[in-house]
């Protein structure tokens, strides 16, 4: 969300307007929980083949990162990252990344499809050859997950129509107006509408990728992921009318911007093997406080992370930064995120945390 909605935040607060926020709640505590359905793999596949998806231009961190994370602990799937074209990746709202294949050659190694897509929150939501690739994977039977506003992806490519969706809860009003034919939800972490599965804000990624690992692996073996991630719950009921734009958090925005000599660069060391989920997470949460920026350091140029992704360091020098945070906070699952926002709270203030969590669509007390 930082980069994308700086300036509207900036002009409705001038304006003196709030962005148009739905009311309307469906949020019920006994609504029974989502468990997601998934087909068999394709019959040349021994696991689900999972394709995670990024565009050069900018792809969401924690979107990208997190289910790729999760989904490759979990032995569970083949998972494979994919980028419209060569080269970086440019994450936002930090780190940079390269992907292991591009569309055209997974496309020439696997002419059947993949069994799964994910579709991130991309800089670039009309992206042609990224629509166009998805609709020839939905084609090809593929189930389509998006996470956080990658629904913005998959209502560009034209396959939410008539079907129930869900996305991040500031773009929930500005899609469900673009695209009235399909059923929209607000309170669900995650929905699943025949082959298609979309989630609610950025941190809804840990969630619905453990529940694609019940799916396919079942209950215990799920549970036992989460309590390795320190995940207490990853059911699919959310209330998503808790998350809303207010005055507060405008002028913190516009506070935290202006406030330009007391912005700081948190350096994340880097090295082989380390924890891609817990980088994602800190390296994300740092970068949307209006104070900070993340970046990653390593002598290296790349480094290969704990799961496979080839992280590319931003920086080899380590006095460019005000604030060095060390691999052993990286290596803590979901309370990573937990423990990065009591470090911003007590760094930059209780408002600006919580800012952090309104952004990321994660409770924060």
């Amino acid at each position: 969300m930082k980069y994308s909605h700086l300036l509207l935040i900036l002009f409705s607060f001038l304006q003196c307007e709030f962005p148009i926020l739905s009311t309307k709640s469906d949020f019920d505590p006994n609504y029974e929980n989502v468990k997601l359905k998934i087909a068999k793999p394709k019959p040349n596949h021994k696991k689900h083949l999972v394709a995670i998806l990024a565009v050069n231009s900018g792809t969401e961190t924690t979107d990208f990162i997190v289910p790729y994370s999760v989904l490759k602990r979990s032995e569970a799937f083949d998972v494979v990252s994919l980028s419209t074209e060569q080269g970086i990746i440019k994450m936002m709202p930090a780190l940079q990344i390269q992907t292991e294949k591009t569309f055209e050659e997974f496309d020439n190694s696997n002419p059947e499809g993949a069994d799964i897509i994910i579709v991130p929150a991309m800089h670039d939501s009309e992206d042609k050859k990224l629509i166009q690739w998805i609709k020839e994977q939905k084609n090809k039977s593929a189930m389509v997950l998006s996470i956080c506003e990658g629904a913005r992806v998959l209502a560009n490519a034209g396959i939410l129509k008539d079907q129930i969706a869900t996305t991040h809860w500031y773009a929930y009003s500005d899609l469900q107006k673009q695209n009235p034919d399909t059923k929209w939800t607000q309170n669900f972490r995650y929905v699943q509408s025949e082959n298609i599965i979309s989630t609610s804000g950025v941190s809804a990624s840990i969630p619905v990728s453990l529940a694609l690992v019940e799916s396919v692996k079942g209950k215990e073996v799920a549970e036992n992921l989460a309590i390795e991630l320190n995940v207490k719950n990853f059911s699919s009921q959310h209330d998503g009318k808790k998350f809303q734009l207010d005055w507060g958090y405008k002028f913190l925005v516009v506070k935290n911007t202006l406030a330009f000599w007391k912005h700081e660069t948190i350096g994340i060391k880097i090295k082989e093997d380390v924890d891609e989920l817990g980088l994602a997470i800190v390296s994300d949460a740092y970068s949307r406080t209006y104070r900070s920026n993340a970046i990653s350091i390593s002598d290296k140029e790349f480094i290969i992370s704990k799961n496979g992704l080839k992280i590319i360091s931003d920086s080899k020098l380590e006095q460019k930064v005000d604030l060095i945070l060390s691999e052993k906070f990286l290596n803590q699952g979901e309370n990573t995120l937990k423990e990065s926002l009591l470090n911003i709270e007590n760094r930059y203030g209780k408002r600006t945390a919580a800012f952090v969590a309104l952004q990321l669509e994660y409770p924060y007390e």
